[in-house]
């Protein structure tokens, strides 16, 4: 068997594992609704209280945990976007600093949903869009968490 045929035959099985193990993961992960807040606050709720050592954050490392880091990861890039490059008007309406941590928006998120216990079942994004709005809202002085 040529070495291309084998690389190819081992890409098809790991994507067969991937697949498998993604599909059993259940509702919650396995299909392509979004997770609600309240799903995304039992995910993330490891990370509410982070250690930090100097630079280095300490966190667990498990899949609850990383599935919070990668999502979170999204908003933060996404809270930036104007609607226009030359104006400074952001589409979400949330004038964060540019120094801000994805820790820090992870907290807000879970101290906004623990205020709000009536979003727990929207739709994640729309919940944390909401809680670094009303953390960082635009025409007032922005100050660091």
């Amino acid at each position: 068997m040529s070495r291309a045929c084998l690389s190819i035959g081992l890409l098809f099985v790991w994507l067969g594992t991937g697949h498998a193990l993604w599909a059993q993961t259940g509702p919650v992960f396995g299909s392509m609704q979004q997770e609600t807040a309240e799903e995304m606050v039992s995910l993330c709720h490891l990370l509410s209280e982070p250690q930090i050592n100097g630079q280095i954050l300490v966190m667990p490392q498990d899949f609850g945990t990383g599935i919070c880091w990668g999502a979170f990861a999204s908003i933060g890039s996404v809270i930036y976007v104007k609607n226009n490059p030359t104006e400074d008007s952001p589409v979400f309406g949330i004038c964060a600093p540019k120094r801000i941590t994805r820790t820090q928006i992870i907290k807000i998120f879970l101290e906004y949903a623990r205020r709000n216990p009536n979003w727990l079942n929207e739709d994640y994004v729309h919940v944390a869009i909401l809680a670094i709005r009303e953390a960082f809202p635009c025409g007032k002085p922005v100050r660091p968490r």
